[in-house]
């Protein structure tokens, strides 16, 4: 059986009950959660990102650019669509 195994982590802060129950700061600092939904979506078609990728720790944005995502595409995942929440990831 082939199989792939990643961990996949955010860059941010993202957007869950939990993230509110536990007030983890103010929600201009998140990240909608379909930015790790795109990520397991690209993850899922090999075809589309050039391969199946393995065995890697990944970062949310930093995968989701190494597809061909832009900067600005990534603004889509904003809470507060007018501020760029700070990276908690290097």
């Amino acid at each position: 059986v082939d199989f792939a195994g990643n961990s996949l982590w955010p860059a941010t802060i993202v957007e869950s009950l939990a993230s509110e129950n536990f007030q983890l700061g103010d929600r201009r600092y998140w990240r909608k959660a379909t930015i790790l939904a795109d990520c397991v979506t690209q993850l899922c078609a090999p075809n589309a990102n050039g391969g199946v990728v393995t065995g890697r720790a990944l970062v949310d944005d930093e995968f989701l650019k190494s597809v061909g995502a832009s900067d600005e595409d990534l603004a889509r995942y904003r809470c507060d669509p007018a501020f760029e929440p700070p990276r908690l990831l290097a």
